[in-house]
């Protein structure tokens, strides 16, 4: 039976090195300010669930997140052994970063990584 391994990259840890730059601080409560202004001149507007009906709910001084999935495919082409393995990659992004800043690579962080196998098996499961 083959070991299933999962690898873990703590968000905390990498959200308190992404503030400790007060440059981005400064960034992140001023792209917040702004969006509040906005919001509050037009109601229509709705820049992330900050602003939507259940956005009241959470603190205030809360910072956003938002999770991506991506299944990629790894080869060796060295060797007798030439398969393919499926991998999944877990990511995350600040959602209160400036627009054109939060698609940059530099702005998005690793959060895990395991074969997609795991993930279709645990979730099949339920």
């Amino acid at each position: 039976k083959t070991k299933e391994i999962a690898y873990y990259v703590p968000i905390d840890e990498t959200i308190k090195s992404i503030v400790h730059n007060d440059h981005v601080i400064d960034q992140i409560l001023d792209n917040i300010k702004q969006q509040r202004e906005k919001v509050f001149i037009d109601k229509d507007l709705m820049f992330s669930f900050r602003h939507g009906h259940f956005g009241n709910r959470i603190d205030d001084d809360s910072l956003l997140i938002q999770l991506y999935i991506d299944d990629i495919e790894l080869t060796n082409p060295i060797g007798c052994k030439k398969d393919k393995h499926k991998m999944c990659m877990i990511y995350f992004s600040l959602v209160d970063i400036l627009n054109e800043y939060r698609s940059q690579l530099e702005h998005i962080h690793l959060v895990g990584i395991c074969t997609s196998r795991i993930l279709k098996v645990k979730f099949l499961k339920r």
